[in-house]
């Protein structure tokens, strides 16, 4: 299956490249691009792609405008292109509020420097998200998902058996969004420690860690170097570092 892509930037030497890195692969199709949000709605509609990239600073229509409508009328996954700042990464997590599945950082130096690893990184991600299908959906608040409740007791297997003592989570595509509908859903009783490892710039994790901490019911914070581990509390990994 052909994946095709819309890309939406006001900068036209950022849709030029991204044109010719997503060309490069044969199972993806580049169908059109937009300059700013208004021409991004109207070519969701027309042209219909899988997928569709998203810069946030454009002109008569920013990126997150452009995403509410058009999850509104023709829900698509729309992968957010980001600048790698703090006001950058909250505006990105805005983003996933309103049904973005995932980012790409938008950094003009790394982009000349490091162009191989920037290219296979924004394939993969077309690739895995066009296959799993993942928000092509409305959005939802994640603020509203109720509580599951109390964690359900593991039955004792045989004599001796080991109890759970910490719940890690690896995430790579599309796992912002999931996290952000799972570690809100926990009871703030909840019996073990949390520790997660998502694949994100170091100016994101932060911010990320503390918009979560705001939706959930268990402390969410960005790990700290030593921090001992404490049931009812997720500790994300900092960028560029190890948990």
């Amino acid at each position: 299956m052909t994946v095709t892509v819309l890309i939406v930037d006001d900068s036209a030497f950022m849709r030029n490249a991204l044109t010719t890195m997503l060309s490069s692969d044969p199972e993806i199709k580049v169908i059109g691009t937009a300059r700013d949000g208004v021409e991004a709605v109207d070519k969701t509609a027309q042209l219909k792609p899988v997928i569709v990239t998203m810069d946030v600073e454009m002109p008569r229509m920013d990126g997150i405008e452009a995403l509410r409508l058009i999850m509104d009328k023709t829900p698509v996954p729309v992968i957010m292109v980001s600048s790698l700042t703090t006001e950058g990464a909250h505006v990105t997590l805005d983003a996933l509020d309103h049904g973005a599945v995932d980012f790409i950082p938008k950094n003009l130096s790394e982009l000349s420097i490091n162009i191989v690893k920037i290219k296979a990184m924004l394939i993969d991600k077309v690739k895995q998200i066009a296959k799993s299908g993942v928000a092509r959906r409305a959005r939802r608040s994640t603020a509203a998902a109720p509580p599951v409740g109390k964690p359900r007791v593991l039955p004792t297997l045989s004599t001796g058996a080991r109890r759970v003592s910490v719940v890690a989570i690896g995430t790579s595509t599309g796992g912002p969004r999931a996290i952000q509908e799972i570690i809100p859903r926990l009871p703030k009783d909840f019996p073990v420690p949390i520790v997660i490892a998502q694949h994100m710039p170091p100016n994101f994790t932060r911010p990320f860690a503390e918009r979560l901490n705001q939706l959930s019911q268990i402390s969410v914070k960005e790990a700290e170097e030593g921090e001992a581990l404490r049931p009812g509390v997720a500790l994300i990994a900092p960028g560029r570092g190890h948990m």
